[in-house]
């Protein structure tokens, strides 16, 4: 998901978060995963950069995406930025996620202490307890 050379990753941030949400063993090789698995995948990311571009931030967490979609679906999201000069304010939703930068903290599904460890150059955030399929 961040080697470039293949295509435009999606940060260190997506990178962790939806192999959370797919409870994907992050040191799975890619090849590893059955094709219908990429698919959905490749859907929850369309989902979440959807999102995240509408709103200016980063959206991981079913609770705010819910909320997120609703927004968008009303025609009520729009960027928070001061009107004269075009600047952005602030976020509609508090910055929380599943696993980045929680390391030590419970896992939010099921409460094994996550972890963290460098790789290709970045930090990976995961749940040993659950992110288990690949």
């Amino acid at each position: 998901l961040m080697d470039q050379a293949v295509v435009a990753g999606v940060g260190n941030v997506y990178r962790c978060e939806i192999l959370h949400r797919h409870r994907i063993d992050p040191f799975t090789p890619g090849k590893a995963l059955s094709e219908e698995l990429w698919w959905d995948i490749w859907n929850d990311l369309v989902r979440l950069l959807h999102v995240g571009v509408a709103f200016g931030q980063i959206l991981t967490l079913d609770d705010q995406l819910v909320e997120a979609e609703r927004m968008i679906a009303d025609g009520s999201a729009a960027p928070i930025t001061q009107s004269l000069t075009g600047e952005r304010l602030g976020d509609y939703f508090e910055r929380r996620f599943s696993t980045y930068k929680r390391a030590g903290e419970p896992c939010p599904r099921c409460g094994t202490t996550l972890r963290s460890e460098p790789v290709a150059g970045r930090t990976l955030y995961w749940c040993p307890g659950c992110q288990t399929r690949g």
